[in-house]
């Protein structure tokens, strides 16, 4: 009868920390969905459940940010129209499992929809050593002889590579040369930006307004260096 008590107690126990954890998680994003929809208010963003028009793309898996693990989610989705193009700020998260462990990794994304914009489609993110190693079996990396800071920091990869070479102007090539732990996604008239953080979190809310300029500061090297300017 003792056992049975005593392995009462521990399932109830164990309920009552998984539940914890499940309320404290529910608070963090309830917390955050209402701080980051205020800051939207004060910077002239529409609120969205979901960001219009990404779905289908996570659900052709055309982008390698939408292929990362399983389970996508979004949260705090937030949007508006600025110079000719939608503007979309969102907490994106996917599950990332390993045997029998999995976690949980959160990005805050910045995406611009640009009219009129055909972008090739590439994938670029930090250059680790596994990937240099990688090179040595004919993993692509597509580098630039004239910027070899940018080279050495990031992978960039792509099915074509000359229409991806022509979209890295000099300037964009010289700032992320400078800047390291960028990600970027592209595909068609969509750009997809974020830095990850140290600690694989969102970006505080305090500090989105700096985070958001940067992004359409990339965008905008973008913009002037593809073929036939602006």
């Amino acid at each position: 009868m003792y056992r049975e008590v005593e392995s009462f107690l521990i399932i109830g126990a164990v309920a009552a920390f998984c539940g914890g954890i499940v309320w404290l998680e529910n608070r963090s994003t309830k917390k955050r969905k209402k701080e980051l929809f205020e800051w939207a208010a004060e910077h002239d963003f529409t609120t969205y459940e979901y960001p219009p028009g990404i779905l289908p793309l996570v659900e052709d898996k055309n982008m390698a940010l939408f292929d990362l693990g399983g389970n996508p989610a979004y949260q705090s989705v937030i949007s508006r129209e600025s110079e000719g193009r939608d503007e979309f700020v969102f907490d994106f998260s996917y599950v990332v499992s390993s045997g029998k462990s999995s976690h949980t990794v959160s990005q805050t994304i910045c995406a611009f929809r640009v009219n009129q914009w055909d972008l090739p489609s590439f994938s670029m993110g930090p250059e680790k050593i596994y990937h240099k190693l990688g090179q040595v079996f004919g993993y692509q990396d597509i580098d630039f002889k004239e910027s070899r800071k940018f080279s050495s920091n990031y992978l960039l990869r792509g099915s074509d590579e000359q229409a991806i070479r022509l979209s890295f102007g000099v300037a964009l090539l010289d700032y992320f040369g400078a800047n390291r732990n960028w990600f970027m996604d592209a595909h068609g008239d969509w750009l997809f930006i974020f830095r990850r953080s140290h600690w694989y979190g969102t970006i505080e809310v305090s500090d989105l307004k700096s985070y958001h300029d940067e992004t359409r500061r990339i965008l905008e090297y973008f913009l002037e260096g593809k073929p036939g300017g602006n």
